[in-house]
Parts: C-alpha cells; sequence; structure tokens
C-alpha cells in the first residue's frame, strides 16, 4: 500500500535529532490556511511490477511466549481434576522455555508457586516422582501436572508455562518509485530553509534510512522555489512559496503477524469411505 511509503517518510522526516518538521505538518495534503506553514506535502509514485511474481516473501508469525495464570484450587473442566491433584495446563501447545539448555522439561520450563498469602509465596519443586503436596511432575503427552497430594481447596496457585501465541503470517511487501515533496512557506526564505532541511535530513546514514524502511533513497530533481495564491475550500486565498524536491526510493515493510483468531484442535474425527465401517477418534485429554 501506497501508505505505507508515506507513513515511513513522515516518520523519517520527523525523527528526532533534527527533525525537518513535526509529523502534525507533513502529510499527503496542501496548506489550506497561513496557520497551517511551513509544511510538507507528499505524493508518492509507485513504479508498474515486474512480472507477476509470488507477492512478497513469508515467514510465520507464531511466537513462543510466556504464560502466567493465578487458578484457584477447585475441579473445573478447565482445571484441576475431581481429585485435586491433577492440573491442566492450558492454554496449549506446551512448550520449552526457548533458553532452557536441558533436554527434559525442567521447573525452568514450567513452575507453580502457592500465593494463597501475599507475602507468605511457596515455589513447588518438579520432581520424577512427587509424595508431598508442594512436588509435582509433568505429564508432557497429555499437558497436565501431576502433585504428590491434593491441593487444599481454600488454595490459589500460579502456573508459568510457555505456549504459543498464533499469529498470522508475515508478508514482506517491497515498493519502488518516486517521492515528491513539496516544501510551502510564507515567503522565499522559510521556503528555502525548509527545503535544506529535507535534504539534510534524508541524506542521513544508511542505517537510519533502513530502520524507516527504505532501502534507496536516492534525490532525483529540486525545482526552484515560486510564489503562488492558492485558493482553499473554505475562506480567503492566500500567499504561498513553494518548492518540490523529488527523490527515487526502493521500500519495504512487514505486514500480518496480528493475533490469530483461530484456538487449539482438541479433537479429529476421520471417516473413512463408505467401503471401510470405521471411525477414528483423537480425544482430547483428559
Amino acid at each position: 500500500m501506497m501508505s505505507h511509503v508515506l507513513d515511513g517518510i513522515v516518520n523519517l522526516l520527523a525523527a528526532e535529532p533534527n527533525a525537518a518538521l513535526p509529523a502534525t505538518r507533513i502529510g499527503d495534503r496542501v496548506p489550506a490556511a497561513t496557520g497551517d506553514l511551513p509544511s510538507l506535502s507528499v505524493s508518492v509514485a509507485l513504479d508498474s511490477p515486474r512480472g507477476n511474481g509470488m507477492g512478497g516473501f513469508l515467514r510465520e508469525g507464531h511466537q513462543i511466549v510466556k504464560n502466567s495464570a493465578v487458578i484457584d484450587v477447585s475441579a473445573t473442566p478447565d482445571t484441576f481434576l475431581s481429585d485435586l491433584r491433577t492440573l491442566r495446563i492450558l492454554p496449549l501447545p506446551l512448550k520449552k522455555n526457548p533458553s532452557s539448555h536441558s533436554v527434559n522439561f525442567s521447573d525452568s520450563d514450567v513452575s507453580v508457586i502457592r500465593s494463597t498469602g501475599p507475602n507468605n509465596p511457596v515455589k513447588y519443586r518438579m520432581t520424577a516422582n512427587p509424595a508431598v503436596r508442594e512436588e509435582f511432575t509433568i505429564d508432557v503427552a497429555n499437558a497436565l501436572i501431576r502433585f504428590g497430594a491434593p491441593q487444599n481447596p481454600t488454595d490459589k496457585l500460579e502456573i508459568v508455562h510457555w505456549t504459543t501465541a498464533f499469529r498470522d503470517d508475515i508478508v514482506i511487501v517491497r515498493h519502488s518509485g518516486s517521492v515528491c515533496l513539496d516544501a510551502w512557506g510564507k515567503d522565499a526564505a522559510e521556503t528555502n530553509a525548509l527545503g535544506r532541511a529535507v535534504q539534510l535530513k534524508l541524506a542521513g546514514s544508511r542505517e537510519i534510512l533502513r530502520a524507516h524502511g527504505f532501502a534507496i533513497l536516492n534525490p532525483l530533481s529540486l525545482t526552484a522555489a515560486s510564489s503562488s495564491l492558492p485558493q482553499p475550500g473554505a475562506g480567503s486565498s492566500f500567499g504561498v512559496w513553494r518548492q518540490t524536491l523529488t527523490y527515487r526510493f526502493a521500500f519495504e515493510t512487514e505486514l500480518g503477524g496480528e493475533q490469530s483468531a483461530g484456538v487449539a484442535i482438541r479433537r479429529i474425527d476421520v471417516h473413512a469411505n463408505d467401503t471401510i465401517k470405521e471411525d477414528f477418534t483423537i480425544p482430547a485429554a483428559t
């Protein structure tokens, strides 16, 4: 979208230090009154695409994130089983801590803290064979925490684990073309000073340009400043000076990555054709 190029040039010109103008005075509009001066009007023209291509490059937007939840000890469909010794881990899937170096799950991947008393938290210990209330093990295949003894119904447990935040795929969009920057001022001196400030800002380091999406931003032309008497849609005409600077650009940005509306698949029913009378079911964890 051309608006992404517009946003990139506005943010670049308004960035400190040495901002050409505040962002509120740069955009895809011309001044409508003397109170709008000085200002910069941005116009964008994109080159025609070369070939059909693939429409951009894709990468997965999913992220491994830490999930923390405080759970009341009671039997519910999404938390404890009726024995109060087994707790379902949600949301799924269950993932290892990205900074963990152990092969098996450890308490750096899943932690349990009893937080009934705010000034006296009790950290539980992960062990292969839990025997007491403050010990637990992880059933990774079924995403369950199994305690050594039933938990008290009055307790609250803080459960921290790692999971996947499902996000839409990320598309890298690339554009090339030309951008025209009209510098507007109340007189020739103000217009000339704004034009020079724009040139100085856009001649910044490659790292600064890349940070705002521009792989290439090369000067192409500069017109002489001239005066005019524009007539706005409302109000009286006013005197203004204008100078146009044109640049060639190559721009890229990332789109997508928004939180997915999908949920974890808990059951898949597989039905064979009419010849084989069988149903296959993958049940949800219990």
